[in-house]
């Protein structure tokens, strides 16, 4: 199902509510390791030397939670070895959640150590969705947000409004 059909069909169902929720996507601000778009040969081997996430230094298993508004999870992988690697699986994502809001924005949560979404709910934000790890193609203890804008096209998170909710008040 693509995440248009998505949205469409999940968006006007109630929410759930989440039991645990944070402010932020992560707790607190942590320093960004790697901006979208920047060129690095060396670390971003499987993607023409483009990063097409950014990553935030979090320690391991750091609860991951939605910014504002109504996310709809479209897909979730949960089966990464718990240390990154060369490529790793799930084409160097390793355990993610990827989720879709009803303008059409689209974000991967990346690198997880642990994933607590499933496929096919419709969350609000704040609600919990996994911790940080280091799984798939990563350097060490992360998050990884590759955002999409609504035209598709791949954006850093920190130059979006979604970045004044990246970490808790």
């Amino acid at each position: 199902m693509k995440a248009d059909q998505f949205i469409a069909s999940q968006m006007s169902q109630e929410a759930p509510q989440a039991q645990q929720t944070q402010n932020g996507i992560l707790p607190q601000p942590y320093r960004v390791t790697q901006h979208a778009g920047n060129y690095n040969p060396n670390v971003e081997i499987y993607s023409g030397g483009y990063a097409r996430d950014t990553n935030f230094a979090a320690p391991v298993n750091t609860p991951v939670a939605l910014p504002p508004g109504k996310w709809g999870v479209v897909k979730t992988y949960d089966r990464a070895r718990p240390i990154g690697g060369p490529r790793g699986e799930n084409s160097g994502y390793g355990n993610m959640v990827q989720v879709v809001n009803p303008e059409g924005e689209s974000m991967i949560f990346q690198h997880l150590s642990g994933v607590s979404a499933q496929p096919g709910k419709v969350l609000e934000g704040g609600a919990l969705i996994g911790t940080t790890g280091s799984s798939g193609n990563s350097t060490g203890y992360n998050l990884g947000i590759e955002a999409k804008d609504k035209t598709g096209r791949i954006v850093d998170i920190t130059k979006t409004p979604h970045a004044q909710h990246l970490f808790s008040r």
